[in-house]
């Protein structure tokens, strides 16, 4: 029976590195070595072979136990973690030159030829190594859907009772413009819906106020008038006792602009 072997120094546990990385770190180096050996990967480890499942088996770290000696090890520049590669640091420099992918290629498959079938000396069957290979096939499914940022949601507006930001902007700008007119103080609740009936139908919040602009050039000096009226008489689309709709009270703001501006277009028909 044939093993592989790896280089680990007397001194690794006492070595300021390791010392450094700590605990976990120093449990989690070793593995790396050995899994860099056994796959004769020249000191960039695929990082499949470091997900939480092989490394909870090999030496029984949770997946927030496996971040930490990573982030340790790297800071103690031990490694060097890539998007697809564990790296050894100073491997290349210290055991042998860099290879290029296709010699790296080249290397493993003639290595995996002289092996055989010695992973089968060490109890695993065929079937066996079906399933690891399909566990391996799952876990780099779930890494990678892990690793796949999440899509942003479609940003939509939100409603509060059944109105839009949108509408409740309007209104506070409406109720404002009617306050100043008529000299009231009307709070903006309760007037979204007349405001959300107009803007439902094209009309613009200018065309809104052209019509509180009208209502307080005619009668913001009467006080029967002024205290008597809010923004729902002058937003309303149906008519009773012979009061005006929107429509006419906007058609009639229109005429007045036309006639104190001398003929202009009003600024909420342009």
């Amino acid at each position: 029976m044939s093993y592989d072997w790896t280089k680990l120094g007397t001194d690794f546990y006492s070595h300021p590195k390791a010392v450094a990385a700590g605990r976990l770190g120093r449990e989690l180096f070793p593995y790396l070595l050995c899994t860099n050996t056994r796959l004769d990967a020249d000191g960039e480890i695929p990082l499949l072979w470091v997900s939480p499942g092989y490394v909870q088996h090999a030496v029984g770290q949770s997946e927030p136990e496996l971040n930490d000696a990573l982030a340790a090890l790297e800071q103690a520049e031990l490694i060097e973690v890539t998007d697809t590669h564990i790296r050894l640091s100073g491997w290349d420099d210290s055991w042998r030159p860099a290879l290029t992918s296709t010699e790296r290629t080249r290397r493993w498959r003639d290595k995996q030829a002289q092996r055989g079938t010695k992973r089968d000396d060490v109890g695993r069957s065929g079937t066996e190594r079906d399933e690891g290979d399909a566990i391996r096939r799952e876990e780099k499914r779930r890494d990678k859907k892990r690793d796949t940022p999440p899509t942003p949601p479609t940003r939509k507006r939100k409603k509060r009772n059944g109105v839009t930001q949108e509408v409740k902007n309007a209104t506070a700008e409406v109720v404002d413009a009617f306050n100043r007119c008529m000299k009231r103080r009307l709070s903006p609740g309760g007037f979204e819906q007349s405001v959300a009936r107009c803007m439902e139908r094209g009309y613009s919040v200018a065309q809104l106020k052209a019509v509180v602009w009208w209502a307080g050039r005619e009668w913001s000096e009467d006080d029967r008038f002024r205290t008597s009226i809010d923004p729902v008489t002058l937003l309303k689309f149906q008519s009773s006792s012979g009061s005006r709709t929107f429509p006419q009270y906007l058609a009639l703001a229109s005429e007045a602009w036309r006639e104190s501006h001398d003929g202009e277009v009003p600024p909420w028909e342009k």
